[in-house]
This record gives C-alpha cells, sequence and structure tokens, in this order.
C-alpha cells in the first residue's frame, strides 16, 4: 500500500511537470510567433520607407511591403502610402498586427530603389532570416553612392539658372536664382535634421514669384499681357473675397 502511494505520488508529479513544461513550452513558442510577426511588421515597413524616401512611387513602396510580407508567411497583409506616411497591417492565426510610420524626408536616389526591388526579388527565390534582412536593408539606407554635396549643389543651382532662362527671364534674374538655388540646397546639405528646410525654400521660393519679381510676371509684364499695380493689405483681402 505505501509502495502504491509513493508511486502514485510520483505519477502525479511526473505528470504536472509535463503539463508545466508543455504550457511554457507553448508560451514560449507563441512569443516567438508573436515576436517574429512584430519583426516582420517592422522590417517590411522599413523596406517600403527606404522606396518612399528615396523617390519612389506609392504603389511600388506598397508592393514591396505585401511582397516581404508574403514571403515570411502573413496569412493576409495590407498597406496604404501615402507621400507622407506608411501605414501597414498583417494577420497570423487571427491576430492582427499594425505599424505606422511617418515619411518626412524625400529625395531622389534610384539606385536606393533598385537595390531595395532587387533584394525584394531575392527573398523570393532564397528568404533570408529577418534580422539579416533587416542588416541588408540598413546597408541600403546608409550607403549612398550620389554624387558629391558640392557637385550637388552646384547642379541644384544651375537647375535654377536654367530654369529662370526657359522661362523668359532676364539674365541678372537668372543669376540672382543661380545664387539662390545654390544657398537653399548648401543650406538644405548641411542641416539635413531642421525642420525649417521646407519652410525657408518655400519661402525663399514665393518671394522670389511675388508678383512683379519672378520671370513669369516680368515677362508677361513687358509683353503688355499683364498690368501689376501696388495694394495695400485692406484691398488685397477684399479682392480675395470679392473673387
Amino acid at each position: 500500500s505505501i509502495l502504491l502511494n509513493n508511486q502514485l505520488r510520483f505519477f502525479i508529479y511526473v505528470y504536472n511537470f509535463t503539463l508545466l513544461l508543455c504550457y511554457n513550452t507553448y508560451n514560449i513558442f507563441l512569443e516567438v510567433k508573436i515576436m517574429n510577426m512584430d519583426e516582420l511588421l517592422h522590417v517590411a515597413t522599413y523596406a517600403g520607407k527606404i522606396m518612399l524616401e528615396s523617390g519612389g512611387e506609392t504603389h511600388r513602396a506598397e508592393d514591396i511591403i505585401l511582397r516581404i510580407c508574403n514571403v515570411y508567411g502573413a496569412e493576409e497583409a495590407e498597406s496604404f502610402v501615402t507621400t507622407t506616411g506608411i501605414m501597414v497591417s498583417i494577420c497570423k492565426k487571427g491576430k492582427t498586427y499594425s505599424l505606422i510610420r511617418r515619411v518626412s524626408r524625400r529625395t531622389i536616389d534610384l539606385h536606393k530603389i533598385d537595390e531595395v526591388n532587387a533584394l525584394s526579388r531575392k527573398i523570393q527565390d532564397s528568404p533570408l532570416n529577418l534580422n539579416v534582412l533587416y542588416e541588408e536593408l540598413k546597408l541600403i539606407d546608409t550607403v549612398s553612392e550620389r554624387y558629391s554635396n558640392l557637385t550637388t549643389i552646384l547642379i541644384s543651382a544651375l537647375g535654377a539658372f536654367c530654369f529662370v532662362v526657359l522661362s523668359k527671364g532676364t539674365f541678372r534674374d537668372a543669376i540672382a536664382a543661380f545664387f539662390v538655388g545654390f544657398l537653399i540646397k548648401g543650406y538644405g546639405l548641411k542641416f539635413p535634421s531642421t525642420s525649417t528646410n521646407q519652410f525657408f525654400a518655400n519661402s525663399i521660393s514665393a518671394g522670389l514669384d511675388y508678383p512683379g519679381v519672378g520671370p513669369e510676371h516680368s515677362y508677361l509684364y513687358d509683353i503688355k499681357r499683364a498690368k501689376y499695380v501696388a495694394v495695400t493689405d485692406d484691398e488685397a483681402v477684399d479682392g480675395f473675397q470679392y473673387l
């Protein structure tokens, strides 16, 4: 009787221990799955962010995000990309994971777009570990084969110069535009993280395009197709309301 009781206790102990082990193993497995889905969400969104920041179209960024999500086992995936933000949602085993990323920087870098596209095609044939994929994307994002800052500034200034010439502006207007373009681009490259950069550029552009100053308005005035007169602030507001 005592032997049977000891055996029964031992059996109950082993049974409880096995249940506890299975429960903990299941929780760890579930936690890893959740972590993988969360990691997938961040990696896919990061790829779309690189694409959008490099000048890619919104539908291309959406396609990259969905392609990565599908390769790594998301049962359902949806992405909505605008010029200033990315929204991604994926589903797995009845659970939904969502992420929103703001995009505040835009430029043109066709090399990065090509690299991200090539990487997305590569993982379709031979999927990489998510950590490896993230490191590949990070390398693409940080390493750039763009022109030097001086070349970029000079090209921007030359572009402003040519725009004024094409708009029938005078040579003096074109020279002024060259230096303004030089300063704006130089400022943007020197202080890329400042939030006032776009405001600064837009303010300068608006000032140059003010009636009677911009090359288009000067040309219209010279050929007698437009007439410009000075008005007060109150008169300008009255005219706006009248229209």
